[in-house]
């Protein structure tokens, strides 16, 4: 920074320079000298005496002199002096911009070292959130299926089906409340409708790699006779929908949806003579029905 200066030390040394330049060989300031240094007060310029005294009195009388010519070429010195100032405006003007160019540049540095820094840290973020993500639990439907009535049209009737949701996380999971009911419609709507939620005991807890399980009158099951008949005849579809809500061990608590399609079976008991009746769930319906989502907390 002291190196950029320099210009302005030049110039204003130049100034010295020049200013003194004019004093120093105008006429005036020569007649002011050859005038004055008969003066008394300068006698000890002509006298025998010290170094010292005689460079006093010759400064005297210079400095006197000069201020004799200074007024005298007062015109000469103003230009001389508005034109110093002028380069000493335009240096400034100079310096000033310099600096304030340098600063915008910081400016910019800042705000690109900011971004990438924010970047940085959305990175490390979506990292983390990465490795805790596979720790978290995650219940997938496993299987479901209803069997073992006497005939097909008793176990629409009367049956309920057996359904396992299994924790494919690394954690365990505290189960909150679940709902399945069955149904049977050409199509279901576009939004999931479910039944009252079963409440579930504190500390129902299903660790990693287990079963979450739903059977028997747990279930919404148990069809009209005229939905029975749609089913059998195959003149509508046969729905298992339902939900489950967990809490994970961040505290988090989620939603996880499920639904199947009863592939509807009659098959023959070869041992007994008879014709079983038996329901296999397979997953279908619309992709909200099969979903997880997080439940904001309040």
């Amino acid at each position: 920074m002291v190196l950029r200066q320099w210009p302005i030390a030049a110039l204003a040394l130049t100034a010295i320079v020049l200013v003194g330049a004019l004093i120093g060989t105008s006429d005036s300031f020569e007649k002011c000298i050859k005038d004055r240094k008969s003066h008394h007060p300068y006698h000890a310029l002509h006298e025998e005496g010290g170094l010292l005294v005689k460079m006093i009195a010759r400064l005297e009388l210079h400095v006197a002199c000069g201020r004799v010519t200074t007024g005298e070429n007062d015109g000469a010195i103003t230009a001389l002096a508005t034109i110093a100032l002028t380069f000493f405006t335009f240096a400034l003007w100079r310096a000033t911009t310099q600096i304030i160019a340098v600063s915008e540049r910081q400016h910019s540095e800042m705000e690109r070292a900011t971004k990438v820094a924010g970047d940085a840290a959305k990175a490390a973020d979506l990292s983390a959130r990465a490795a805790v993500g596979v720790e978290l639990p995650r219940f997938l439907l496993s299987s479901a299926f209803m069997s073992h009535a006497e005939n097909l049209r008793e176990l629409l009737r009367t049956g309920s089906p057996s359904i396992y949701i299994k924790n494919h996380g690394r954690t365990s999971a505290e189960m909150l409340f679940y709902n399945a009911y069955l149904t049977v419609r050409a199509e279901l709507p576009e939004e999931p409708r479910y039944p009252p939620p079963i409440q579930l005991n504190l500390g129902t807890i299903v660790p990693a790699g287990g079963d979450f399980v739903i059977k028997g009158h747990n279930v919404h099951a148990g069809l009209s006779e005229e939905s029975v008949e749609l089913v059998m005849t195959k003149k509508s579809r046969l729905w298992l929908v339902g939900a489950i809500s967990y809490r994970d061990f961040l505290g988090d608590s989620y939603l996880a949806r499920f639904c199947c399609e009863g592939n509807v079976k009659e098959p023959y008991d070869w041992m007994n003579g008879r014709v079983l009746g038996s329901v296999t769930f397979l997953l279908a319906g619309p992709a909200k029905y099969n979903s997880t989502e997080r439940i904001k907390r309040e």
